[in-house]
């Protein structure tokens, strides 16, 4: 059971990646850029609103 479900996946993702469109090394270079933007954004956001609250323990020592 567990070999052919796994056979059917490998078959599923060949059938949806042959339906994707050959994107040109120009618009790969884009769209990894892109990628790694929107993930720079992402740990960014995390980063802050973890730190926020010893962020504000730290300023009220200055206030």
């Amino acid at each position: 059971m567990g070999s052919r479900v796994r056979s059917n996946a490998g078959s599923l993702l060949r059938f949806v990646y042959s339906f994707q469109p050959k994107l040109t090394p120009e618009e790969r270079a884009e769209l990894r850029g892109q990628t790694i933007g929107t993930i720079v954004n992402f740990v960014t956001v995390v980063v802050l609103i973890r730190a926020a609250p010893y962020l504000v323990d730290y300023s009220s020592r200055f206030f």
